[in-house]
């Protein structure tokens, strides 16, 4: 009797042993697999895919194309921040980048290049001879850069630059200043040199109606035509007193002649 009582308290004593081994193997083999799956997500959230862009750096009808390397979503800051840091051209912002319905407003520093002038070495890549042109070169590959990627099909995408707490973007060292309420365009510098009388067959002449702005230097007007503002040449004296004087958001008619082949737009009347 006492010898099977003595056998039965052997097997309970092993069979708690076994089950004891059991649930520490269960453990180690579920804190194993714990940490395997901790590593392979920690893996699939650090691992992001990276993509490749291209931006646009030079003048209309002039390109060169660059690799802009990324993760995640294309942005308009990681473009501005891509040009930046391919041409070595300061485009620090004094805001973020304003979304408008038709394009975006890019409000440029006074640390930016437009207030300190181009600190390129003369044999850099990108260095440009003359400060208009380098100007020219700076906005074209931005505005063409952005509509390479953040252009709605069939829509016109809009780049408004502006200078430091709001105001109109003046370019160092040229004299000339960038209407912040006029959508940028390639030619848009050219509108502010003195302007030539425009005639001969490739002249054009029409009437607008059209709502005054305000002038812009000492011989462009801005002008508004079916709520789309436009910069407008006037050289002739008598009609630069009319507009120096004027109220905003003045009607008027005009007469415009226009040269149909560079598209430069003097006002010649005020009816």
């Amino acid at each position: 009797m006492k010898k099977r009582l003595f056998i039965l308290l052997l097997g309970c004593i092993g069979l708690i042993i076994f089950c004891t081994g059991c649930g520490k193997d269960k453990k180690e083999t579920l804190e194993k697999e714990k940490v395997e799956n901790t590593t392979e997500e920690t893996t699939e959230e650090t691992t992001e895919e990276v993509k490749n862009a291209i931006i646009y750096i030079g003048k209309k009808g002039d390109y060169g194309k660059y690799n802009l390397p990324y993760t995640g979503k294309l942005t308009p800051k990681k473009v501005l921040k891509g040009i930046s840091a391919t041409t070595g051209w300061n485009l620090t912002l004094d805001k973020k980048i304003t979304k408008k319905k038709n394009g975006y407003i890019l409000c440029f520093s006074k640390k930016s290049v437009f207030y300190t002038g181009q600190k390129l070495d003369k044999n850099d890549e990108f260095y440009i001879p003359t400060q208009e042109d380098f100007y020219v070169t700076v906005l074209d590959s931005i505005t063409k850069s952005f509509n390479k990627y953040f252009k709605k099909d069939g829509k016109t995408l809009n780049m408004y630059y502006w200078g430091a707490d709001d105001s109109d973007l003046s370019l160092y060292g040229t004299g000339k200043t960038i209407p912040k309420d006029v959508a940028y365009e390639h030619k848009l510098l050219e509108t502010f040199a003195k302007r030539r009388y425009i005639g001969g067959a490739s002249a054009e002449k029409y009437d607008l109606e059209v709502t005054f702005v305000r002038m812009q230097g000492d011989e462009s007007v801005i002008l508004k035509i079916d709520n789309t503002t436009q910069v407008y040449s006037v050289t002739y004296t008598a009609l630069k007193a009319i507009f120096k004087n004027a109220q905003e958001g003045r009607a008027m008619k005009i007469q415009v002649t226009e040269d149909t082949k560079t598209g430069e737009k003097l006002i010649t009347k005020i009816y």
